[in-house]
Parts: structure tokens; sequence; C-alpha cells
């Protein structure tokens, strides 16, 4: 979708350039006053524009006026940001009909979701299709929309954050959320350590609805295999020595109502297995020194990074529990598969982290965008946090910079092995005499942008980078 933001401040317009077209991949155009903006959107009128009050000349009130007064004015919705906020100007501004008012310092955060939700109501508008389209449960209640899929980074409520920035992403959201309905359907999480499978086990916890229930956690290759079983099913008083006089309920019990989350499953000691094969079947478990059986309610998921399928001819896996863990499946892919995702998700953190250590980093250089794309990321996007957190407690500056990622040249240096396995989508063959990288790259995004006539977006995603790190590529 086209946006248009008009702003006097160049460094304004570049940081709400960045965060819609590296977060949201809508295109946008920049304007430094509101007359040049009301020309360009005379000739051809945007659905949304984005501006600030206070401009040299005509201000945005003035701006926001002229276009609700305009032939096409119903049809663009207007945005109000200003860093001399009064509630008067924010009520004149809604009688004009701006949509929303938000103030400076801009929050990343609130501009998307205000962008999110006038994104969302104009596609539902331009697809005829009603706004809610909840369809009526067996039970005959209607089941809430999942407003997570239309927002870009979902938050939960211990603080924790999932990142929606490519299409796969977004498609694993939404196998999540199914699952979540359905609190009896056991889920088995895979993927390489550091993708977020976590992440994707509070999403199926919670979904849309902010679940108060308990999500308990349970870091199997922390626990020592002999105390496993109290771990799990807790004991009473005087089971064992050094056992507490009132005894103490264990995981399983705890997570009764919510869900229980297996992390690295895998590394369940298989003398256990077949008790908590026992478990999860009966949905009851004996705390360790009782002949009391307790019947519980909770829902199972399990997440690993190992292959189970092997673990099993092995034998060091039971192919019972396998087939009782893996009745719902989600297979979270490695951040090198989604390269689109790894601006955004920089940005992401860059802002978090920014904004916890009280730092001014706003927007990432285009040369570190280059420095982060091209990096093998073996470590996921736990490692990519990493990074940024780093550069952040170490570095202040309104732009991350190349020389803020040292951290990488040095990971780089110990894992340069990893490239000997890296498979590429096409056949290499390096000529003899030396070349220069940047003109091979220059000429791989010549010939994209021609298979795509010029189409940007597309090319973009043809080579698995974002639009914004094709764009400067092209500017250098």
């Amino acid at each position: 979708m086209r946006i248009l933001h008009v702003d006097d401040d160049e460094q304004s317009r570049r940081v709400v350039t960045q965060v819609i077209e590296g977060l949201l991949g809508h295109q946008v155009t920049a304007c430094e006053n509101a007359r040049q903006a009301l020309d360009l959107h005379s000739k051809c009128p945007f659905p949304i524009v984005i501006t600030d009050i206070r401009m040299p000349g005509m201000s945005g009130m003035d701006l926001l006026h002229e276009i609700k007064n305009s032939p096409t004015g119903s049809a663009t919705e207007v945005v109000l940001i200003t860093g001399f906020a009064d509630l008067d100007s924010a009520v004149t501004a809604l009688r004009e009909g701006a949509a929303d008012y938000l103030r400076k310092p801009l929050q990343a955060a609130e501009l998307l979701d205000v962008l999110n939700r006038l994104i969302t109501a104009k596609s539902v508008e331009e697809s005829g299709a009603p706004l809610t389209s909840a369809k009526k449960s067996s039970g005959g209640k209607e089941s809430k929309p999942h407003k997570e899929l239309k927002d870009s980074v979902i938050s939960f409520p211990d603080g924790s954050r999932l990142g929606l920035f490519s299409s796969v992403m977004r498609a694993q959201a939404g196998i999540a959320l199914r699952f979540h309905e359905d609190r009896s359907v056991p889920v088995l999480i895979e993927g390489e350590t550091g993708t977020g499978k976590e992440m994707f086990a509070r999403l199926i916890h919670y979904g849309s609805e902010d679940s108060k229930l308990p999500f308990v956690t349970v870091n199997c290759a922390a626990i020592t295999p002999t105390l496993f079983e109290s771990e799990l099913f807790g004991y009473v008083g005087g089971a064992f020595t050094g056992a507490k006089s009132s005894g103490a309920p264990g995981k399983l019990e705890v997570a009764n109502k919510g869900t229980i989350f297996f992390d690295e499953v895998g590394e369940i000691p298989l003398s256990m297995q077949p008790k908590l094969l026992r478990a999860l079947q009966e949905h009851a478990i004996y705390r360790v020194g009782s002949t009391k059986k307790i019947p519980l309610d909770f829902r199972v998921i399990t997440a690993t990074n190992r292959d189970l399928e092997t673990m099993i001819k092995e034998g060091s896996f039971r192919q019972d529990l396998y087939y009782r863990i893996n009745v719902g499946h989600i297979d979270v892919a490695p951040l090198r598969k989604q390269q689109t995702s790894i601006l955004p998700l920089a940005q992401m953190f860059l802002q978090y982290y920014a904004k916890q250590k009280d730092r001014c980093f706003h927007t990432i250089h285009h040369d570190a965008v280059g420095v982060l794309e091209s990096y093998y990321w073996n470590g996921n996007t736990r490692e990519l946090e990493n990074v940024i957190k780093n550069a952040v407690l170490l570095y202040d500056n309104p732009e991350l910079l190349p020389e803020h990622l040292s951290i990488l040249q040095r990971q780089d240096s110990k894992t340069g092995d990893s490239l000997k396995s890296l498979k590429y989508p096409i056949p290499l063959q390096l000529p003899d005499k030396g070349f220069s990288l940047d003109e091979l790259n220059q000429a791989i995004v010549q010939k994209a942008l021609e298979m795509h006539d010029g189409n940007q977006t597309k090319a973009a995603e043809y080579l698995g980078m974002s639009r914004y790190a094709l764009r400067s590529r092209i500017k250098k």
C-alpha cells in the first residue's frame, strides 16, 4: 500500500520510512513540506497520509483540511504527529476527520498499531468482506478474530515478543493459533536452537485471548536425571531423604488447567519416558511416595532441536511417546531461510533495547544492514537478538553502524568452517583470476530487476532480502 509521509525533519522522515518499509513492507513516499505533499496527493491520491502538524509554511492541520475537502478525501486516512501535543489540537484534528493522532517522540509500536488497523480496514473495505469473519464454533459461541496475524509483533504477558516478518512465520503463526483452539491436541515444535520455539509455544497457549491460565516450562536438559520424577510429579513429605515435610507439587500439577511445555524433550531420560507417557495418556499423576491418584487437565506442548526419529532408531527415545506428543506439529524455519526477516527483527530488538537501556538508537545504517543480511546466523533469532543487545550496551548513537557489529567478525572467525557446508541455490564456478564482488552483486541485482520488470518488491522477494536492503544496493 502507498503511504505518504510529511515532515520537515529529515531524521524523522528516514526513521518512519525505515520502520514502515522494513517492518510492514509498504511503499513510503517522503516529503519535506505540506505543499509538496498536497501536489503529489492531488495527482495520485494516497490511501494513507502521515504528517507532522507544525511545519514551516503550510501546517499539517491545513494539509488535513485540504485533503478531506478534496473529491477523494473520504478515501484517504490522515494520521497527525506532533511534538507539541495538546488536547485542543487533538480534538480539532479528529473533528476535521483525522484517523488518529500521535505524539513525538514517536513510538514505533504505536505507529505500527495505527497503520495495521488502517491497512486492515482498507483491505477489508476493498475486498467487500465483512469486517468480522469469525465463524461460529461448535458450542454456538462466536470465536474471537485472531488479531495477532494483523500485527507484525506479538507481545506476551511476560514481556517476550514474537516477530512475524515473513510469509513463513505468518503461516506458522496461523497453524499455532489453530492448535490454540483445541487444548486436547499435543503439539511438537521442531527447529534449530534459537529459532523461537518457545515463542510459538506461548502463542499456542495464549492465542488471542491473553490467557491468565498457567504456562509452565520444563527445561528437560537442565534437570538432573535422578530428580526428574519428583520435578514432574511432585512428592509427599518424607518420600526421600531431604524431602520437605509438607511435600511439594510437581510441574504437571502446577500446570493444571493451563499448559505444560517440555523444552528439549529429547533430553528426557529413557527410564522416565514410560512414566511420562502414562501421565500424558491418563492426564493423572501419583506424587512420589503416594498411592493417591491426582487427575489433571493440562495442554501438552513439546519442543526439540534433535531428530527424534533418529533417536527412536538408536533406542534413546520411545516410539510410543513420540506418537503421543507428535499430533500437532510445527517446524520453525531457521533465520537464514527467511532473510527478509533479518532487518525488521534487528529493528525490533534495537528499539526494544534502546528504550530499555536509555540509548538514542533509532535506525540501522544501510552498510550495517548489509553486514546483518550477509551473516550466516548459526544461532538464529536468539543470536541476532544478542548481537543487537551487545551493540546497544556498548554504544550510543542515533544509527546502528557496521563498527557496532564487530562481534560478528569475531564470530565469523570462530565458525568459518560452517561456510563449507553451505548449499547454494545456483552452481558456483569462480574464475581463476580475481573479480569485483561489488560488481557481481550489482549485476545480480540488475538481472533480478529486469526479470521482474523493475518491480522492486518482487525482485527483493526473489533475492531473499528486504525491499529496504534492495533499495540500498540500488543506491550504491
